[in-house]
């Protein structure tokens, strides 16, 4: 089997039945499975999915867990769960267009089927091209080496709309578990896959339509790097502080688009503050000009007063 397209859900009854039907719509000549992981549900999820088995029963493999589990571990459950050689994770809150899988076999075929590979389209809402144009990059573009990480310095890539190769994922590990229940993670275990030489590319057609993002990120500053810090922590444990470091100096030198909450992360953990300290100084105007940006006030607090208590 080629695809699965993994649908990991908790209380989303008054989604779920949109988000399934999205994905029992693709191309019927595709091989492919929708696999549903129910994470212990209690809002009648479990009764609505019960019922779409019975009019789609060999297309459609429910999973129920005896517990509610983390997100994390729900998404590798999926992972482990799956037929397919790909996995496209579908939030039970979002939808795929109806030629989604079309798109993606044409880019794997193209690419001849890699299995240390991510691939993602265009979204409606939240879609991940400012990533990549704040770093510089454009459509059907292959990242690796060096340059992967540059986007995931500025968020992470949410597995929602995302299809990666399983057999490679598998052998990773899966995804990165943290304590934060936020999208964070998605941007150390993004860093991790590319630390294992892992490519990615962005594709420029629309297949997907990501319009709530219930695990998004939102409040202050000081909340998102708080939360990208517990991910964050959790990748330097992973490969070591050294390798971690080699990885971030990169960070450190986009003078374009800094990374505003992944340098704040870095300069509260001591790591090239030097370095970071003078691109902030090189353009004092500009420096002035952002204050106004809180993520931006942030990183001054933490580099000139902060740190020089310390």
């Amino acid at each position: 089997m080629l695809f699965t397209i993994a649908i990991p859900t908790y209380n989303n009854h008054l989604t779920i039945k949109n988000a399934v039907n999205s994905c029992i719509r693709q191309d019927e000549n595709l091989c492919y499975e929708v696999l549903i992981l129910d994470n212990h549900s209690h809002d009648g999820t479990e009764n609505i999915l019960q019922e779409m088995c019975q009019v789609k029963p060999a297309r459609l493999q429910v999973i129920r867990n005896p517990k509610t589990v983390t997100m994390y571990e729900n998404h590798n459950l999926c992972l482990e769960h799956a037929r397919g050689d790909y996995i496209l994770f579908c939030h039970a809150d979002d939808t795929l267009c109806e030629n989604a899988l079309q798109i993606l076999h044409a880019k794997l075929q193209q690419r001849n089927f890699p299995q240390k590979y991510i691939v993602w389209g265009r979204s409606l809402f939240r879609d991940f091209f400012k990533n990549l144009n704040m770093a510089g990059v454009g459509f059907n573009t292959v990242l690796s080496g060096e340059d992967a990480y540059i986007p995931f310095f500025y968020s992470g890539l949410t597995p929602s709309g995302t299809c990666y190769g399983k057999y490679g994922l598998k052998e990773a590990g899966g995804f990165l578990q943290t304590k934060h229940r936020k999208a964070t993670s998605d941007m150390s275990t993004m860093m991790y896959l590319a630390y294992l030489e892992f490519e990615f590319e962005m594709l420029d057609q629309l297949y997907f339509n990501r319009e709530y993002a219930s695990t998004a990120i939102k409040g202050s500053a000081e909340e998102r790097v708080a939360a990208l810090a517990d991910a964050l922590d959790v990748l330097v444990d992973k490969i070591g502080e050294a390798e971690f470091l080699k990885i971030s100096c990169r960070a450190a030198d986009i003078k374009s688009r800094p990374p505003l909450d992944f340098l704040t992360y870095l300069v509260r953990k001591k790591y090239h503050l030097r370095e970071i300290k003078s691109l902030l100084l090189k353009n004092p105007t500009r420096l002035l000009r952002l204050l106004s940006n809180k993520s931006y006030r942030l990183l001054v607090k933490e580099c000139f007063i902060k740190s020089s208590f310390n």
